[in-house]
């Protein structure tokens, strides 16, 4: 894709109604470099994309820029293996930051079955 072809823009709503059960539901499919997005037809290789997450509710979940790192097809080979693609993170809001600061140590906790420390941080609501 040449650099100058502008970002698609993302817009997507996770079916989660809280942070909390964001982090129950999606928090394997997030890293400390970008996000799993389970989709039947990914999104090219080395597209740039400008994202929104929001949760059920509206709010704002995660917001920026980022760039498809890699995909993977439905295959009936292996039909249980969920297609989609996966998107680094270029560049986070500050907001978006903090929230996925916040959810890297939740998944932690998880793993760990330690306490998570700190309150949780409230997603931004939506004005659209």
């Amino acid at each position: 894709m040449p650099a100058d072809k502008p970002p698609l823009s993302l817009k997507l709503t996770f079916k989660s109604a809280t942070l909390e059960d964001f982090i129950a539901r999606y928090a394997v499919d997030v890293s400390r470099g970008g996000i799993f997005i389970r989709v039947m037809d990914p999104l090219q290789l080395r597209t740039r994309v400008f994202f929104v997450f929001h949760l059920a509710d509206g709010s704002e979940l995660l917001s920026g820029t980022g760039t498809v790192v890699w995909i993977r097809l439905v295959s009936k080979k292996r039909p249980k293996v969920v297609p989609g693609f996966g998107l680094r993170f270029d560049e986070l809001s500050p907001r978006s930051k903090e929230i996925h600061r916040w959810i890297l140590e939740a998944k932690k906790a998880l793993e760990t079955r330690q306490p998570i420390e700190g309150s949780t941080p409230t997603p931004a609501p939506c004005f659209t």
